[in-house]
């Protein structure tokens, strides 16, 4: 887990400043063209202003991208311990038999405890993956996230076997 950690502190480090470049290469952009037609009249001076515009654009979505891919990176670190959280709490070996008739399942000492199972891993890798980040970046990075989760959440599902019961309980635990 060690490192895990220092790998996610060197990913998330450069996020927020990715971030801000990426608005701030929008926002000159943005500020020339709302401006240069009040400034400048010369076609020459226009046609050079016009060359760099048509450079902003791709430096933002260069920015962009730079921050989606280590967003992306991030979550894919993350992911093997989220595979484990799936597999220690819905897989065979989480101690749970959810193929019991409801009568029998209602007595596992493991099912109340389910919930954190499930959630407690899954909330400490959202705090480490996201801490420092952006309101937006941490919306990318959850975002990713929950697919991953909803992915892995799947495939560790169909690898076990459920009564109604046993797939009602975890349904509740889910949602």
């Amino acid at each position: 887990m060690q490192k895990f950690k220092v790998a996610v502190a060197q990913l998330l480090a450069p996020m927020n400043d990715v971030e801000a470049c990426a608005q701030y290469s929008g926002r000159l952009r943005s500020d020339l063209s709302s401006t240069a037609g009040l400034t400048f009249r010369a076609p020459q001076e226009l046609a050079r202003l016009t060359a760099c515009l048509s450079e902003l654009e791709p430096t933002q979505a260069a920015f962009q991208q730079t921050n989606r891919s280590a967003a992306e990176r991030l979550v894919g670190r993350a992911r093997t311990h989220i595979k484990a959280a799936m597999a220690r709490a819905l897989g065979p070996k989480s101690g749970i038999d959810f193929s019991l008739p409801s009568s029998r399942l209602d007595e596992s000492p493991l099912l109340a405890a389910l919930p954190a199972l499930l959630v407690r891993p899954l909330e400490t890798l959202v705090v480490l993956c996201t801490c420092g980040l952006s309101a937006s970046n941490k919306d990318l990075v959850v975002g990713l996230m929950a697919d991953v989760v909803a992915a892995d959440m799947e495939s560790a599902v169909r690898e076990t076997r459920y009564s109604f019961a046993g797939a009602i309980k975890v349904d509740e635990c889910v949602r």
